[in-house]
C-alpha cells in the first residue's frame, strides 16, 4: 500500500511539474521565442558602449530638426544614443541606478544592457529571484522608442530580464519604480532633454528622429 501511494505521489509531483512549466511558457512564449531566434542565428543587433560625446552630438542633432528651418529628419547611431541614454536613466540623485550602459538596435526596438541597482527594491518583488540576487545585478531592458506629446523621446519598457531570467510584462512597471529610475512611470522611461520630436523609427544600424510638424 505504502509503495502504491508513493507511486500516485510521484505521478502528482510530475503533474504539477508539468502544468507550471506550461505555464510558465505561456507568461514567458515572446522571450522563449527571443531566445529561439537566437539560437537559430537571427541576430537581435550587437550592443555598443556609450561613444565619447555621443549624448551631446544626438541632443545636438534633435537641436537641428526644432529649428524652423531645420531639416526633416536626424539619423543618430546606436553608440550616440547609448550616451544619451546612459546620461538619462543611469542616475538617480547621486548615485547610479543602472551603469554600465550598452545598448542595441532591433527593428522598432532597442535593447539596453548594463548593472542595476537593486538595494532599494523589496524582495518580494523580484518573485523567484528573490533570495538569488545581490544588491547589483546585470539586467536588460527593452522596448518601443517613440516621441510622447511634448515632442520628448520616451523607452517603453516591454521587456526586462535580471541575470537573463525574463520578468512577466505585468511586473515591469513595479520593479522600475522601486530601482528609482529616473522619471519612469508605469513602464514609461522619458529621455530627459529631448523635444520637438514627431516621430521615431528604430532599424538595425540607426535611429531617425523627425521633425516634429508645426502646429
Amino acid at each position: 500500500m505504502r509503495g502504491c501511494l508513493r507511486a500516485i505521489a510521484v505521478r502528482i509531483g510530475c503533474l504539477l511539474v508539468v502544468i507550471a512549466m506550461l505555464i510558465a511558457a505561456i507568461m514567458f512564449r515572446k522571450e522563449i521565442g527571443d531566445y529561439y531566434h537566437a539560437w537559430r542565428g537571427r541576430s537581435f543587433g550587437s550592443f555598443v558602449e556609450p561613444a565619447v560625446g555621443g549624448a551631446k552630438r544626438a541632443r545636438d542633432a534633435i537641436g537641428r530638426i526644432m529649428r524652423p528651418s531645420g531639416p526633416a529628419y536626424q539619423d543618430i547611431s546606436a553608440a550616440d544614443l547609448a550616451a544619451l541614454i546612459s546620461d538619462a536613466i543611469a542616475r538617480s540623485g547621486q548615485r547610479r541606478v543602472f551603469d554600465s550602459v550598452r545598448v542595441a538596435l532591433v527593428e522598432n526596438e532597442i535593447r539596453v544592457r548594463g548593472v542595476l541597482d537593486l538595494r532599494d527594491v523589496p524582495r518580494n518583488t523580484l518573485g523567484p529571484l528573490a533570495g538569488m540576487v545581490g544588491d547589483h545585478e546585470p539586467a536588460a531592458i527593452g522596448g518601443p522608442l517613440s516621441a510622447d506629446s511634448t515632442g520628448g523621446l520616451v523607452l517603453t519598457v516591454t521587456y526586462l530580464t535580471l541575470r537573463d531570467f525574463p520578468f512577466p510584462k505585468a511586473t515591469i512597471p513595479r520593479l522600475l519604480e522601486a530601482a528609482h529610475l529616473p522619471g519612469v512611470h508605469d513602464a514609461r522611461l522619458p529621455i530627459p532633454g529631448t523635444s520637438g520630436i514627431g516621430d521615431v523609427r528604430v532599424g538595425t544600424t540607426s535611429v531617425r528622429l523627425y521633425k516634429s510638424a508645426p502646429r
